[in-house]
């Protein structure tokens, strides 16, 4: 059991780091932490619609929009791990003292 969740991390984090090469690929200057939707006129149904939305494997999706105006919808990137755990965020291990806590 442990091994083929093993795997599924790993088949995870190979799709984050694919999302991540392709949208460096794309041009974009870094990933933001927050992304806002972009909206077009789909012609043939005369709507609104969202177009190049970003990577799933990185972002996760959050509220709602009534329409193109609403702006309440946006994409935050998603840590699998905590923060503290995140080489790319935190390169130097916490200055902070830190304690296993165990119950019981």
């Amino acid at each position: 059991m442990q091994e083929a969740d093993d795997m599924v991390k790993r088949a995870e984090e190979d799709d984050r780091q694919r999302a991540r090469e392709e949208a460096n690929q794309k041009g974009d200057s870094g990933i933001q932490p927050v992304v806002m939707p972009k909206y077009a006129l789909d012609e043939r149904l005369k709507v609104m619609r969202e177009v190049d939305p970003p990577p799933a494997a990185l972002f996760i999706g959050l509220g709602w929009d009534a329409d193109d105006t609403t702006a309440r919808k946006h994409y935050r990137i998603f840590y699998p791990d905590e923060l503290e755990n995140d080489k790319e965020i935190f390169p130097k291990p916490s200055p902070f003292d830190t304690y296993e806590l165990k119950r019981g």
